[in-house]
């Protein structure tokens, strides 16, 4: 991986000047897909989820579509037993009442039982897990960008990396089973605040009037780390491309092989997410390779 030369550099300092002002509320990304790792079963259930067609985060679920041959009998059978019940009061007629009374409690029961057996399905959404995945998908600033600090080009710095950080979260390749081991390790929202907290910074230094050459280092560091994220993010189109490739050409992306990633956990800024980005152009070359012998064996 090459370093960052002065004209990535100066040609991103001349992107920020160019963005328009920011908004004077709190910066904030809010993503339809992941921005840090969600837990172990939630991924699991969302795997089998899309695996068994149904939209990973939505509404349906298998049990869903069985709620009118099972809830419906239930109820119309209390609803007869009711309308039944109230003639042979009104009547008095005292057993045809037991026996309405009866089918009453039976229709609810079976019912209620029906509905209870809908809601327990393993592959439905819960209220817990969705609201996990909704806090998967939003970041918001924690620094108090206001005033002068918000009209230098560090604010605008982190405005580029939103835009990185959300072009990654939605890259087919990100969310595939090829990236199973950086989504592990990468948390971008955990990149997010550090970006935010070290821009702010720089930001605080150059209104403070720190020493010129001080502050345009530490920028240059900031201007590093949203490259980084940026190579990232283009790496991650190139693989996707190749993926779409292979798919449409030879139809098969499940023999293709899970490619994972092996990165250090930790604390990942310019060095780390270089690497990874460096494996994307691994894994583009073996998904080519591996397309290669499958179109051998199929000749």
């Amino acid at each position: 991986m090459q370093p960052y030369s002065s004209d990535e550099r100066s040609a991103l300092r001349a992107e920020l000047a160019a963005r328009t002002a920011p908004s004077l509320r709190p910066a904030s990304l809010v993503s339809a897909d992941p921005l840090r790792p969600l837990p172990g079963a939630v991924l699991a259930k969302l795997e089998i989820r899309g695996r068994a067609g149904y939209d990973p985060s939505g509404p349906d679920h298998p049990r869903r579509d069985r709620w009118q041959q099972l809830v419906f009998p239930g109820l119309g059978l209390a609803a007869v037993a009711a309308v039944v019940l109230i003639v042979a009061v009104i009547a008095g007629h005292s057993l045809l009442a037991e026996i309405a009374g009866a089918a009453l409690l039976a229709g609810s029961l079976a019912a209620a039982a029906a509905w209870r057996w809908i809601g327990a399905d393993p592959l439905r959404i819960r209220a817990a897990e969705r609201h996990a995945l909704t806090a998967a998908g939003w970041w918001q600033s924690r620094q108090g960008w206001t005033g002068a600090l918000a009209a230098g080009p560090e604010r605008a710095l982190l405005g580029v990396a939103l835009d990185g950080a959300a072009q990654i979260a939605s890259s087919q390749a990100w969310r595939s089973g090829y990236l199973d081991g950086h989504r592990l390790v990468f948390d971008l929202a955990t990149e997010l605040d550090a970006v935010d907290a070290q821009a702010f910074e720089v930001a605080r230094a150059r209104t403070a009037g720190g020493a010129e050459h001080d502050v345009d280092a530490a920028f240059d560091s900031c201007l590093d780390r949203v490259l980084a994220l940026r190579r990232y993010a283009n790496g991650l189109a190139e693989l996707t491309d190749r993926i779409a490739a292979t798919d449409t050409e030879i139809h098969a992306a499940p023999a293709i092989g899970e490619l994972r990633g092996d990165v250090e956990q930790g604390r990942y800024a310019v060095q780390g997410i270089q690497r990874l980005t460096e494996e994307l152009a691994v894994i583009s070359a073996s998904v080519e390779a591996t397309a290669a012998e499958l179109r051998k064996e199929r000749d």
